[in-house]
C-alpha cells in the first residue's frame, strides 16, 4: 500500500483481512507550541480488529506538520484508537478531522519468560546492584 508517498507493507490472511491500515484523527485539534497531547483517532481500512495493533506515525506527516507521534500498542477492537502527538516548536499546530496521520499494524504476542530481579540494599554503596 501506498500512502502518500510512504510505503506501507501489508499481508492478507486466509480471512481476507488486512494486517494494517490508515488512520486519521477524528475531530479539528489545537496542539499548543511545546506540548504534547492524546487524541482520538479512527481506523479507515478493514483489519482484524481480534489482535492487538501498534500505531505510528506516517513520516510524511512528520515532515508535513513537523509533529511526532508516538508509537502505541492499542486494542483496536472499537475502531477508535488514541494517538499521542507533541508540538516541539515554538507554534501552535493545527490538524483537521480526518487527516491521515498514521499507521496500525496488528502485532502478535511473544511468550516472555522473566529474567531475574534487581536486589537493592538500603545501604549507600558505590556498586551497581546484583541482579
Amino acid at each position: 500500500m501506498l500512502v502518500k508517498g510512504d510505503k506501507i507493507p501489508c499481508y492478507m490472511k486466509s480471512d481476507s483481512l488486512s494486517s494494517c491500515c490508515r488512520v486519521s484523527i477524528c475531530e479539528d485539534t489545537v496542539i499548543d507550541a511545546n506540548f504534547e497531547t492524546v487524541v482520538q483517532a479512527k481506523l479507515l481500512d478493514h483489519v482484524d480488529r481480534d489482535q492487538l495493533a501498534m500505531v505510528e506515525g506516517l513520516s510524511k506527516f512528520t515532515e508535513w506538520t513537523g509533529l511526532m507521534l508516538a508509537k502505541v500498542l492499542v486494542d483496536p477492537k472499537s475502531g477508535f484508537v488514541p494517538m499521542r502527538i507533541a508540538n516541539f516548536s515554538d507554534k501552535p499546530a493545527k490538524l483537521y478531522r480526518d487527516t491521515v496521520t498514521g499507521k496500525l499494524e496488528t502485532v502478535q504476542l511473544v511468550e516472555s519468560h522473566s529474567v531475574g530481579t534487581v536486589k537493592i540494599d538500603n545501604q549507600k554503596n558505590d556498586k551497581m546492584p546484583v541482579i
